[in-house]
């Protein structure tokens, strides 16, 4: 083709009406019509020796130089009948159509095609293939899997170590790792002021120079000390910027072993423990704390010395939900040596921390009962993920408490004829221990729903006949979450009193239901009865509780876009005055078994948590029995954020196939159908050999 290209000789044909006469540019109309009679004679095609294709021309140089529309068309198009068809063709530049220069572009498109090309897919592939989709080092993913799959559980000092023998910090991998003279000065002067950075270790790849300086630098940043080098800082943040993709990469890497390990190709699968110090790491990093350090540290303007006045016994403040939980008046004495921008500050960050709230549902899915859970089905956990200020979650709890405090203390009031003095005692007493921690749970606010739970009911859902959780009320956070679980444990008077109060309510609350208890369990009775009357019989109302089943199915989301891969990765800013970047809120969803410490599902990355998403967790249901999950989200940026969602559900002996059922019978006339469409394919070979 090239050949071709550099010998083709383009043929111009261009009409020219005087060449065609024989005449000379500028010839009279008269001699122009004398030439064409004269030449007509000699190319018409009658006569002898004449040539039509010639008599043509003749006719056609006459018409343009005479007729005032061909004359036009000619000036135009070249061409005395108008434009012709329209041709395309490829602008080449004269020297390469030349016939001297043939060798020259032979020469040029062989360099290019048979050298640069093949050069540069070549270099392009090698690269490639060196990484994987989320670009890691393959060699990076191989040592994760390594040392992971070689220990089940790992603490965060050991995870750290892993960390930093990532091949993206090796300079014979990265060329971006730049190698200085001074490392062997500075990096010896880091460590023995750290005290903590382990140098000699035989495994590989951590004895490794590369892999002794990240250790040291990111031990620094954990403990928040300054580098003895300016250009220490730049190797630091180009380190940090690389951990959440390694994190996220120890993540699955985690995650396929799971599978191995379920998959029966593997004996050992990491632990809940491992899984979770990684993503600690994670939050250690982004907030440049150490495992031992206090969440309260991620508050703007608050240092070891403000944090000492935090656990004293009169506050053992813990955590920044108990810190915005404090009185405003207290608050501000707390922090009085700060100034009030400083407090501004404070505040600000704190309001706009996260708080999640995750609201679980449970279903099999394309099964006939999606809430009966059979051994070996594969098993729906739709999770609903709704995201708060913590500012404005924390303030809307305080006035929820206050106001339940209100009612028991009516209701003490009403059953046990106690003083309004005696009951804000009592209120006195439990709004002091507001600031501890997690809050009580009411047995009688059970007892006496207000009119939205009894109007609604989509608070809390009870568990099914079968054992399963419809919905649970993901709100358990730490250790308010324990305490709420388990009722509260303190051994105070005023508990024992509260506990007191609580059984005698118990023991009086079949007497005196309170009035909208009773209506409403009254106008339940009645609709009962008028449905039954309605449908003729009790099955009618099974139908309509069947079609509203199969309309709440909308709410879990069996596409493929319900995988959050593919969204978006902007949620909230993170506030990580340590960290070298932006950074975005994102958040860890996964199923696991706390009491086997075992993953159940993989966990799944959330990036896009605005307001509100729904995320799915999948897992194949065990053995028959009843199972305690707990559904987990945890932040990859702040620490004590995170929310833990109990799941109970029982599995059940999955059903027997009904042999004897009707679409199991092939009936005869089906067969004879078979065979004869089988004899309509039958090759003419076949009907001979018979």
């Amino acid at each position: 083709m090239a050949y071709k290209v550099a010998t083709a000789k383009k043929e111009i044909v261009e009409f020219r009406p005087y060449e065609i006469l024989e005449l000379e540019p500028g010839a009279t109309v008269d001699e122009i019509k004398k030439q064409y009679r004269k030449l007509s004679r000699v190319w018409h095609p009658d006569r002898h020796g004449g040539n039509e294709t010639r008599f043509i021309l003749i006719t056609k140089a006459e018409a343009a130089l005479t007729d005032p529309i061909a004359r036009e068309n000619w000036e135009k198009y070249g061409n005395p009948d108008g434009p012709g068809v329209t041709e395309f063709g490829i602008a080449l530049p004269v020297w390469l159509v030349e016939g001297n220069n043939s060798i020259w572009v032979l020469g040029l498109y062989g360099l290019v095609f048979m050298i640069i090309l093949p050069t540069a897919v070549g270099m392009w592939w090698y690269r490639s293939i060196r990484y994987t989709s989320e670009a890691v080092l393959i060699d990076t993913t191989k040592l994760l899997r390594y040392y992971f799959h070689r220990s089940s559980t790992l603490n965060a000092k050991r995870i750290l170590l892993i960390l930093t023998g990532a091949c993206e910090f090796d300079n014979t991998q990265n060329q971006e790792i730049i190698t200085r003279p001074d490392d062997n000065i500075h990096i010896p002067t880091l460590m023995r002021s750290l005290g903590t950075v382990q140098e000699k270790i035989k495994e590989r790849p951590f004895g490794a120079p590369y892999s002794v300086k990240t250790r040291a630098l990111l031990l620094a940043h954990l403990d928040r000390i300054e580098l003895p080098a300016s250009y220490l800082r730049e190797d630091l943040d180009y380190i940090l910027k690389k951990c959440p993709m390694l994190i996220n990469e120890m993540i699955n890497s985690c995650a396929l072993l799971m599978m191995w390990y379920y998959s029966r190709q593997i004996t050992m699968m990491p632990s809940i423990d491992t899984v979770e110090n990684i993503m600690k790491l994670s939050q250690m990093l982004v907030q440049g704390l150490n495992e031992h350090s206090s969440a309260l540290l991620q508050i703007p303007n608050i240092d070891a010395e403000i944090l000492r006045h935090f656990f004293v016994k009169k506050r053992n403040i813990k955590s920044i939900e108990q810190f915005l939980r404090f009185p405003d008046d207290e608050r501000r004495k707390l922090l009085r040596n700060l100034t009030d921008k400083q407090y501004n500050d404070v505040m600000s960050v704190c309001n706009d921390m996260p708080h999640i709230e995750a609201i679980v549902e449970l279903k099999v899915v394309d099964d006939e009962d999606q809430h009966m859970v059979t051994a070996g089905a594969i098993t729906t956990v739709n999770v609903r993920l709704i995201r708060h200020n913590l500012g404005e979650w924390v303030q809307n709890a305080v006035g929820d408490e206050d106001k339940d405090q209100e009612a028991d203390g009516a209701v003490q009031e009403a059953k046990s004829g106690t003083s309004k003095s005696a009951y804000r005692r009592n209120k006195k007493k439990t709004k002091g221990k507001k600031g501890q921690g997690g809050t009580k749970q009411k047995k009688i606010a059970a007892a006496v729903p207000n009119k939205d739970a009894l109007a609604t009911g989509d608070d809390a859902k009870k568990p099914k006949e079968n054992g399963t959780v419809a919905k649970v009320d993901g709100d358990e956070s730490g250790s308010g979450g324990e305490e709420s679980g388990s009722g509260g444990g303190s051994d105070s008077e005023d508990d024992k009193e509260n506990h007191a109060g609580d059984d005698e309510v118990k023991d009086q609350s079949a007497d005196d239901e309170p009035p909208e208890l009773e209506r409403s369990s009254e106008d339940e009775e009645k609709e009962g009865k008028d449905t039954v009357a309605k449908g003729g019989s009790k099955g009618s109302g099974d139908d309509d509780d069947d079609d509203k089943a199969w309309d709440d199915d909308g709410d879990l989301d069996t596409s493929r876009d319900a995988i959050p891969d593919v969204k978006s990765k902007f949620s909230h800013p993170v506030h990580c005055p340590y960290f070298p970047e932006d950074k975005q809120e994102w958040w860890w969803v996964y199923l696991a078994d706390k009491k086997n410490r075992k993953l159940v599902s993989a966990p799944l990355l959330v990036t896009n948590l605005v307001a509100e998403e729904s995320v799915q967790l999948k897992f194949t249901a065990q053995a028959p029995g009843t199972y305690n999950y707990t559904v987990v989200v945890k932040s990859d940026s702040y620490l004590d954020m995170d929310t833990i969602s109990n799941l109970k559900f029982e599995v059940r002996e999955a059903k027997e196939v009904d042999l004897n059922h009707p679409q199991w019978d092939l009936e005869e006339s089906d067969e004879e159908k078979a065979d004869d469409h089988d004899d309509d394919y039958a090759s003419e070979t076949d009907s001979d050999s018979n």
